[in-house]
């Protein structure tokens, strides 16, 4: 069983414990094959009570489905979870997102490793827009350099 992590985004009131996180960020997860919902689970779970009127937003999170969701304790009513089509990559999706400056925080499952290219852009984006950025990538599926 995981343990639940607290977020905090204030350095001055945050607990001992707690993670502490930038107003905006951009952060990438390597996690193996069939752990993504250990580690997405909890990240939506707490960036879904951000008392925000901006959506929560996943993209290509497979199997997240409304049951699991509400099991995991996940506020969905402000929670949109997009599905990656044709040729657009999951950077290239979370960017849009992210630029559409509807969302405060945007969720990615990557199938391989973002190029230096894509995580600056994420960056910026992220930054522009006031948004949290997440991205979860898959080690076997990483392509190595």
């Amino acid at each position: 069983m995981m343990e639940a992590m607290s977020l905090d985004t204030n350095h001055e009131t945050a607990m001992p414990g707690t993670a502490v996180l930038p107003t905006t960020s951009f952060c990438e997860l390597r996690v193996e094959s069939g752990a993504s919902n250990h580690y997405l689970l909890p990240l939506l779970a707490q960036f879904s009570r951000s008392g925000e009127s901006r959506w929560l937003t996943c993209i290509d999170a497979q199997g997240l489905e409304k049951s699991l969701a509400r099991a995991a304790n996940i506020a969905a009513d402000h929670m949109l979870c997009l599905e990656g089509r044709g040729k657009s990559s999951t950077a290239d999706l979370m960017i849009k997102a992210i630029s559409s400056g509807q969302s405060h925080t945007v969720v990615g499952v990557c199938g391989r490793e973002l190029s230096a290219d894509q995580r600056l852009a994420l960056q910026r984006s992220a930054e522009a827009a006031n948004c949290h950025c997440v991205v979860l990538t898959r080690p076997e599926q990483i392509n190595p350099h």
